[in-house]
């Protein structure tokens, strides 16, 4: 049975399908926006105000290429200390209801077994959990800090990205026929990607996703070309696994890579 040690417990903070969770920044608490798509810690302009610049860096989405300046933090979440991580400064700052000076890339966020829970939404250290009850989800953790998983679509084994800091699940147009998801048309929104760059796409539904042998809700995502991402990777990525079907699944999600494991349940 899946049990929880609630004086461990972290709750998640949600806002606009981004995920927040309380972290230190240079000694101070703050609300760290959580991303596992990232390769690279991001700073605000206001923090990066306080810090000497230490070089540039270029991040590249499915979207183009932009260059950063880059920083060095010091950074503290879910007890594991992290000193001079390199971190680039956003160009703009995005308001929000509350304050959010930092973006934890996957390198921060699997560096310890940690379990996401998106039945009560929090977050929890996992280095005691018995995984015996769990589904075991075939998964291979890159140097960047990713974690592609399998997952099935009418009998097909996708490559799936899990990717927190994308709001709206992606699907790679070079490979949606032969994959044969089903994806119904919905409306049109503007979508952000981790460049700042805005482009309108198209939102569908899409239905048949099991993972690990439960069947996922039907769930918004967009169909991109991908090969931008694909190409620097040097992997297949069918599909970018984000924070709308990570809300809408409910599931506990277990993630060690140390072991390179990862478990779900209901």
């Amino acid at each position: 049975m899946y049990r929880i040690d609630i004086s461990k417990l972290i709750y998640l903070t949600i806002y606009e399908l981004k995920l927040f969770a309380v972290a230190k920044v240079n000694g101070k608490n703050t609300l760290a926006y959580l991303d596992t798509g990232a390769t690279q810690v991001t700073v605000s302009q206001k923090m990066a105000k306080q810090l000497p610049r230490t070089g540039k860096t270029k991040i590249r989405s499915a979207f183009g290429e932009e260059e950063f300046e880059t920083v060095s933090v010091n950074v503290e979440f879910l007890e594991n200390q992290l000193a001079n991580v390199k971190a680039r400064i956003r160009n703009d700052d995005v308001s929000t209801p509350f304050q959010t000076d930092i973006t934890l890339d996957g390198n921060i966020l699997f560096e310890r077994p940690l379990i996401y829970d998106f039945h009560i939404l929090g977050l929890l250290p996992a280095e005691e959990v018995n995984t015996k009850e769990w589904n075991e989800i075939s998964s291979k953790f890159l140097d960047k800090g990713l974690c592609i998983l399998k997952m099935n679509i009418r009998g097909n084994t996708v490559n799936a990205l899990f990717d927190t800091g994308a709001g709206i699940t992606v699907i790679n147009s070079r490979h949606v026929e032969e994959n044969r998801f089903i994806l119904k048309k919905g409306y049109e929104m503007e979508i952000t990607d981790a460049t700042g760059t805005k482009s309108k796409q198209m939102i569908n539904i899409c239905r048949g996703l099991q993972i690990g042998g439960i069947e996922h809700p039907p769930f918004d995502s967009i169909v991109i070309d991908l090969q931008d991402i694909e190409e620097p990777l040097g992997e297949r990525i069918d599909l970018v696994f984000g924070a709308n079907a990570m809300l809408r699944s409910g599931l506990r999600w277990l993630f060690n890579k140390a072991r390179g494991k990862v478990y779900i349940i209901q």
